[in-house]
């Protein structure tokens, strides 16, 4: 404290879930009251209510992972493809950027289920879904999803129908 011309401080961890997820650090110049009981106390509520408002908002984001993901292959479902999309063209209306969107409809499946068994089909599921979150990682704003069993879409807003081919190509390679 006193390198940095402290002359007090108060320090409550922010507890999430029993461990110690960070700290609430509060210091006073030297030469102010310093502070009391009542602060540490304050700085106590203070920090479970940060701790409140952080869980909350991991329990949010985990809502929200469960209502926009595919949990087979962790791509975004039809709920979020069909989301995105309307983003887009909505923005192509207001600007008339271009829009593409690259379906895919994996070939065997049914076969794969039938000889091999359904671990089979959800492997060969992954591995398509894998392909296709490779082809669209460096493409700006693009939404791969999973629409249906053996059905995906990837919603390119802004990208020509060049670059999409470019992308349908790499999915197939």
């Amino acid at each position: 404290l006193t390198l940095r011309n402290k002359g007090s401080a108060v320090v409550a961890p922010i507890l999430l879930e029993g461990r110690v997820w960070g700290e609430l650090y509060a210091t006073r110049l030297s030469g102010q009251v310093a502070f009391t009981e009542e602060d540490c106390q304050l700085a106590e509520v203070l920090s479970a209510v940060l701790a409140s408002g952080i869980a909350q908002a991991e329990r949010f984001s985990q809502v929200e992972h469960l209502v926009y993901s595919d949990p087979l292959t962790g791509l975004a479902n039809r709920r979020a493809v069909d989301l995105a999309l309307e983003r887009a063209l909505v923005e192509y209306q207001v600007s008339g950027d271009p829009v593409s969107v690259v379906m895919a409809d994996v070939n065997g499946l049914k076969f794969a289920n039938d000889n091999e068994g359904h671990q089979a089909g959800d492997r060969l599921i992954r591995s398509c879904a894998d392909a296709i979150s490779q082809a669209t990682g460096n493409v700006a704003r693009a939404l791969a999803g999973r629409i249906g069993g053996d059905e995906f879409a990837i919603v390119l807003p802004n990208v020509t129908l060049d670059v999409a081919e470019k992308v349908a190509n790499s999915v197939l390679n």
